[in-house]
């Protein structure tokens, strides 16, 4: 599969790689340059693959409370909010987006692995409600504009004012803009009509403080964020408690695997999500052990050089025992140690919450 953009990737000389089957952009320059380009200026990436689905209907209130972790019932029409999506034994099926697009209206924005697997999920568990659900994936694109100049780049091309807070958005002509991202960055992602989005990117691209980024920077950016990713950090045999994502999770309803995540949280977790960083050299990688005193502690689920720390860096799972922060730990012999997450921080701490 190729998004709109595949023309303008071949264009600029991309590393094109295969993605979850899709055509996608792994770097353009290196991962690095691109890397340290987000962080000081502003830089577009194509997230076309993404998987969008359009909840509405009466009772589509009732099923996103049952079917996601998020207080859908308060979630105000203009805003957006992180959250997940569990199985019967608290396991995550997938982190979402929900956007509020009016009363009864919703977008949910899923990862691209686990679309298919969403829709499947979401349409066997809707049969009681009276609701309609829409893929347009392929009609509407994807776009996200990332750094701490992406403000002032988006309003230049739109023409527009957007003082929006972190988590909201406006629409626009045929487009919504949103003020989300994946990074430790000020940044937007704007859902725009398909046959457009090569022709809008194109129109970013005139603007001398933005450039393409590609999944490589998308990663090592949203690493140093210490972000999950779906299928290595997160996934349906992790539950949300040792994850610690407790925080995306509204209890005071009745949803889709909280009998079981109550018990989990009555009897506690064996394994947690960390963030570690090397002291001295080494770069942890998926699936690496992790010791202490030769004893196995944990394992590793991300890991990659921090173009900004200039040092190896990575989250995974460690017995909660031994998960204390600056506690020293072995990977392939090299030494880190476990730090607070994120890594880094960047001009999002400045956005209004």
């Amino acid at each position: 599969m190729e998004t709109p953009l595949i023309q303008l990737h071949k264009k600029l000389n991309a590393k094109i790689v295969d993605f979850h089957n899709w055509k996608m952009p792994l770097y353009y320059d290196s991962i690095i340059n691109e890397h340290l380009w987000t962080k000081e200026n502003a830089s577009i990436f194509d997230v076309s693959h993404m998987g969008r689905i359009l909840i509405n209907g009466k009772g589509s209130i009732d099923f996103l409370n049952y079917i996601t972790t998020i207080d859908i019932l308060n979630l105000q029409i203009g805003s957006a909010k992180y959250g997940l999506i569990l199985n019967e034994n608290a396991g995550i099926v997938d982190d979402l987006v929900v956007y509020r697009i009016d009363e009864l209206g919703f977008l949910l924005v899923v990862n691209a692995g686990t679309r298919n697997k969403d829709l499947e999920h979401i349409r066997r568990h809707s049969e009681e409600f009276d609701i309609k659900i829409e893929d347009i994936t392929f009609n509407i694109s994807q776009i996200a504009i990332q750094g701490p100049k992406s403000k002032s780049v988006l309003e230049e091309v739109l023409g527009i004012s957007i003082d929006i807070p972190y988590y909201c958005f406006v629409k626009h002509d045929d487009m919504i803009i949103s003020r989300t991202g994946y990074t430790t960055e000020d940044g937007f992602e704007v859902y725009i009509n398909s046959d457009r989005a090569l022709e809008f990117t194109e129109n970013l691209l005139k603007n001398p403080n933005i450039k393409m980024a590609g999944l490589g920077a998308r990663n090592t950016l949203r690493l140093e964020a210490g972000y999950c990713l779906y299928g290595n950090d997160i996934d349906e045999n992790i539950n949300p408690i040792s994850a610690r994502l407790r925080w995306t999770i509204y209890l005071d309803k009745n949803f889709l695997g909280k009998e079981r995540l109550l018990k989990i949280i009555e009897n506690g977790v064996n394994y947690v999500r960390v963030g570690f960083i090397a002291i001295d050299r080494g770069i942890p990688r998926e699936k690496d052990d992790i010791y202490i005193n030769e004893k196995k502690v944990g394992y590793v689920t991300s890991g990659a050089f921090s173009p900004t720390l200039k040092k190896g860096i990575g989250m995974g799972y460690m017995l909660k025992e031994y998960s204390k922060l600056d506690t020293e730990i072995l990977i392939n012999g090299n030494k880190f140690k476990v730090v607070r997450l994120p890594f880094v921080e960047g001009s999002l701490k400045n956005i209004k919450k």
